[in-house]
């Protein structure tokens, strides 16, 4: 059985000498900002779930309660929105 990863693009080798020894500082704020929203969604008693349309093949995001109930689906914009500090509505 195929991984169902084995449809993403691949690219070419990477050296170890091309990663860096820390991610760049703009990269740890973007961590910190979502690290941040999951804590206010936990704290709210949500959750974010992504999941493989294994028919599509598209990545869907949904919206949880604590037992991961859905709530609604999530566009990829509601979900970088709240990632980069908007509130939930």
């Amino acid at each position: 059985m195929a991984s169902r990863f084995a449809r993403l693009p691949r690219t070419g080798r990477t050296r170890s000498d091309d990663i860096p020894a820390s991610p760049p500082p703009e990269v740890l704020d973007a961590i910190a900002r979502a690290h941040e929203a999951y804590e206010r969604l936990e704290a709210s008693g949500r959750r974010v779930r992504f999941d493989l349309n294994e028919a599509s093949g598209l990545l869907a995001m949904q919206l949880t309660d604590a037992d991961g109930a859905a709530l609604r689906s999530l566009s990829a914009r509601n979900v970088l929105q709240l990632a980069s500090g908007a509130p939930l509505d």
